[in-house]
C-alpha cells in the first residue's frame, strides 16, 4: 500500500444539510498536479498486482481528462475487474476502455448521453439507456438513485433494490460505500447478485446515518 500526498495538499469537500434535509455541496477541485507527480503515481500503479482496479473520483487539474482510460486499460489486459466511477468527460474517455463495472449516479447517468437528469426520471428510462450501453459495450453498470435505491444493468439481467430509510446525517462517501461494499460482496466473497446489492445497500444506508467521514462498522451494517 503506497500513499503520495502531493505538493497541492489534500482537496477540502463541504457538505451541509439543513433543517430541511436538503443537502449542499461545495467541491474544491482537486490539484493541480505536476507531471513528475503523475508519473510516481503511475509507476506505482504499475506494480499493483491486485484483482480488481477501482478509479473513483474526478480528475485533478493538470491531469488529462484521459487518464482513466489508459489506466482502466492498463489493468484489464492484466486481467483485473476494472471499475470507473467518475463524471463528464472521465467517465465518457474511460468507458472507450470497456471497464467491467461504472458507478454512476442519475446525474451522472444522464451526462453520458448529454442529458438533463429530469430526463431519466424512471426506472424504465434508465433500463432502456443502460441496457444498449450493456450490449455494445459489455459495462456492467451500477446506477445509484439516492433515497430511490439503485438499479443494476448487466448481462446477467436488471436488478432493482431499494434504499433504506434512515436519518440522514452526513452524505459523503455514499456511493464510495455502495460500491465497495457491492465489490467485496460479488468479487470476492462471490455472493449473488440480488443479496450483493442488499449488502450494499445496508452499508450505504449505515454510512449516511453517521456525521462527517465516520465509517460504520460490522454491527451498525
Amino acid at each position: 500500500y503506497h500513499r503520495t500526498v502531493c505538493e497541492c495538499g489534500i482537496r477540502q469537500n463541504v457538505k451541509i444539510i439543513d433543517k430541511n434535509h436538503t443537502g449542499t455541496e461545495f467541491n474544491q477541485k482537486g490539484g493541480p498536479i505536476s507531471d513528475k507527480e503523475l508519473m510516481q503515481l503511475v509507476e506505482e500503479l504499475e506494480q499493483y498486482e491486485g484483482d480488481i482496479l477501482s478509479l473513483c473520483g474526478s480528475i485533478p487539474q493538470g491531469v488529462d481528462n484521459a487518464v482513466y482510460k489508459s489506466m482502466l486499460e492498463w489493468g484489464r489486459s492484466r486481467g483485473m475487474i476494472t471499475v470507473l466511477d467518475a463524471d463528464g468527460e472521465a467517465l465518457r474517455l474511460g468507458l472507450e476502455a470497456r471497464p467491467t463495472y461504472i458507478k454512476p449516479n442519475r446525474r451522472e447517468f444522464a451526462g453520458l448521453f448529454s442529458m438533463q437528469e429530469s430526463v431519466f426520471d424512471s426506472d424504465e428510462k434508465i433500463i432502456e439507456a443502460g441496457s444498449v450501453l450493456c450490449r455494445r459495450i459489455g459495462v456492467r453498470i451500477l446506477c445509484t438513485l439516492d433515497a430511490d435505491g439503485a438499479l443494476y444493468i448487466g448481462p446477467e439481467g436488471v436488478f432493482r433494490v431499494s434504499a433504506i430509510p434512515v436519518k440522514v446525517m452526513g452524505f459523503a462517501g455514499a456511493g464510495d460505500s455502495f460500491l465497495t461494499a457491492f465489490l467485496w460482496a460479488r468479487q470476492i466473497r462471490k455472493s449473488p447478485l440480488p443479496e450483493s446489492l442488499n449488502y450494499a445497500t445496508r452499508v450505504a444506508a449505515a454510512k449516511v446515518s453517521l456525521g462527517g467521514s465516520a465509517m460504520p462498522d460490522i454491527e451498525q451494517i
